[in-house]
């Protein structure tokens, strides 16, 4: 769903000098957090074999899945029989796909991620002109944990007279920015036989390099890319990801955006969780907020600080921890803030800082006189501007506004 603000009557000005299709329209929008995909980084050990066909019903839509997702990989190369060991790029934010309740691999061309709901249930990766790379991306949480481990079946499920060669890379990464990085122990030149073949089943087992250890978010990437010739979708079964783990718990605290309103609060709330339940006595900590670019002496947030917060034996959170954020109409940039977990008692701090983010919500109003300008054409011609008034006439060049009365209210 997406949301619409005008500015009065209709956020839209026609330019002297532009056409009807050149016309800067000055809509504000606001795109709700709707969630498609739980990518919240899982504990280990972690693991997936798809037998519950419940948890992917809708298109494009991850939200049952605990920490795993799947992309089109279209911006990823445009090449087509690439090597998917040298896509390296991080394809953000990336375009969120899987094709719901399929049932027909030999026939299924899509490209995209798909779920086939087979006797065997599996989600597959499937290439195209359109999906140049398709993967499917994985979430884990390795605190406390070193060695890790991934391993997967890829499965050839098209019987048909297709027979391309479908490779299928490893990569990784540590936290949610940057390139990742190929894992050459995970690489499979080609996970398909054919023609009329669909029995073969490839086991991968690879171990991440060391900088994946002890880490609150790695992420974890299967691709191929699209083929040369009529691609096979490669089903990715049977998913999991260990290590060796230590007793003591991992403790991290989540980064927060929220964005502010010209008046009252809104609250931030920013979760601590553990990487494994807390052991005896439970886990102890202090939580408190501190500056950045966000003040107290701006307004922009309102302090909070616990002492002695416990998370209990045998839980592994979250702690939930709201700030509050003070809204005003003042033009600004996003401004930020922390908060800070200090002396943690029963577990290891993998990641103690969180950042919270006000995002600015204001804009600014241009005046229909400053867009008119003094000339033949508009000194703004090219840019988007927001203004306010009415519209007085609709005719095939464009929109046509005079000023908004003093007595009517931006709305």
């Amino acid at each position: 769903m997406i949301r619409t603000r005008f500015a009065a009557a209709l956020a839209a000005v026609s330019l002297l000098g532009a056409s009807a299709l050149q016309t800067a329209l000055a809509l504000v929008l606001l795109l709700p957090g709707t969630s498609w995909a739980d990518s919240a980084a899982q504990p280990l050990p972690f693991s997936q074999n798809w037998a519950n066909t419940g948890l992917i019903t809708v298109d494009n839509n991850w939200a049952a899945v605990p920490g795993i997702e799947g992309f089109r990989g279209d911006n990823v190369t445009a090449a087509t029989g690439a090597d998917p060991q040298t896509l390296l790029a991080s394809d953000t934010p990336g375009v969120i796909s899987v094709i719901a309740n399929q049932t027909t691999p030999n026939t299924f061309t899509t490209g995209a991620v798909a779920e086939f709901q087979l006797a065997d249930p599996v989600i597959a990766l499937n290439g195209s002109g359109a999906a140049d790379a398709p993967y499917i991306r994985l979430y884990v949480n390795t605190a406390g944990c070193t060695g890790i481990n991934v391993a997967y079946n890829l499965r050839d499920l098209d019987g048909s007279v297709d027979n391309a060669v479908q490779p299928v890379a490893l990569h990784f990464r540590v936290g949610n920015s940057g390139n990742f990085t190929n894992v050459p122990a995970g690489f499979v030149a080609d996970a398909t036989t054919g023609p009329s073949l669909a029995t073969l089943v490839t086991p991968v087992s690879a171990t991440l390099p060391a900088a994946a250890d002890n880490q609150a978010v790695v992420q974890i990437r299967v691709m191929t890319a699209n083929a040369a010739g009529n691609d096979e979708p490669v089903g990715i079964d049977d998913i999991a990801v260990t290590g060796t783990c230590s007793g003591t718990p991992g403790l991290s605290i989540n980064d927060v955006s929220v964005t502010e309103g010209n008046a009252g609060t809104i609250n931030a709330q920013f979760s601590v969780t553990l990487s494994a339940p807390a052991g005896a006595g439970g886990v102890t900590f202090d939580i408190a907020t501190a500056d950045n670019t966000a003040t107290l002496a701006d307004n922009d947030y309102v302090a909070n600080t616990l002492t002695g917060q416990i998370i209990a034996q045998g839980s592994s959170g979250p702690f939930l921890f709201n700030v509050t954020v003070n809204g005003d109409p003042t033009v600004e940039p996003n401004e930020t803030f922390f908060v800070n977990v200090t002396n943690v008692v029963g577990a290891t701090v993998i990641d103690g800082q969180g950042q919270g983010t006000i995002t600015n919500d204001d804009f600014v109003i241009t005046p229909i006189h400053d867009i008119q300008g003094p000339g033949s054409s508009s000194p703004l011609v090219g840019q988007v501007v927001t203004t306010t008034g009415i519209v007085y006439a609709v005719k095939n060049n464009g929109f046509f506004m005079q000023d908004r009365p003093a007595w009517m209210p931006i709305r």
